[in-house]
């Protein structure tokens, strides 16, 4: 009976070594056919990153909400949950709080540009070309604001005219970055040319 169990046992140990290898010839080969596997598991790394960095931002917002509570023109804090809302793609948030910078610091072109990116990503075309026009105002040079006036009125207001003078005005400006000017030329080389 030793015998028989011995020779029992040999087979249990050798009928487990290849159920064991088919069990890992058969994982690796599902891995190798199916490897969205691996990106699912790094897209929900990503994601879990993301939910984190958003609850950070909320407990940074309701510090910076107290702040304001206790000093409505606290521009600093009102700043910053701004700029924290628009990171969240919360955009209607955000220009609730420019337009409050705004109001206690008109002169802030900085403040004005954020608004008219608020309201472009709210599709409040004419708004955010009202406060491009105030940021010129403040900053005749300022590049990026004649560029950005130019897509409004060029594809939003219909204003062609209005946005070829504001991609030139990119052009001919020395300090202009060179990828802006780059950019400027290319809305220009789309708009028609006089002969047509």
């Amino acid at each position: 009976m030793s015998a028989a169990t011995g020779r029992g046992a040999k087979l249990v140990l050798v009928l487990t070594a290849i159920s064991l290898f088919a069990v890992l010839s058969y994982s690796l080969l599902y891995r190798v056919q199916h490897p969205f596997l691996t990106k699912q598991k790094d897209s929900a790394s990503k994601q879990q990153a993301s939910q984190e960095s958003a609850q950070d931002g909320m407990e940074r917002i309701a510090e910076l909400m107290s702040r304001i509570q206790e000093n409505p023109r606290d521009v600093k804090a009102l700043s910053e949950v701004a700029r924290l809302f628009m990171s969240m793609q919360s955009f209607e948030r955000a220009a609730q709080f420019w337009e409050r910078v705004v109001r206690i610091e008109p002169e802030r072109a900085g403040s004005r540009q954020r608004l008219a990116m608020c309201y472009y990503r709210l599709e409040r075309y004419k708004d955010a070309a009202g406060e491009l026009r105030q940021v010129l105002e403040l900053e005749p040079d300022n590049a990026y604001a004649h560029y950005n006036l130019g897509v409004l009125a060029l594809r939003f207001l219909d204003r062609p005219e209005k946005g070829k003078e504001h991609f030139q005005r990119v052009l001919s400006m020395e300090h202009a970055d060179a990828e802006l000017k780059d950019r400027a030329r290319r809305e220009l080389s789309r708009l028609p040319s006089n002969g047509e």
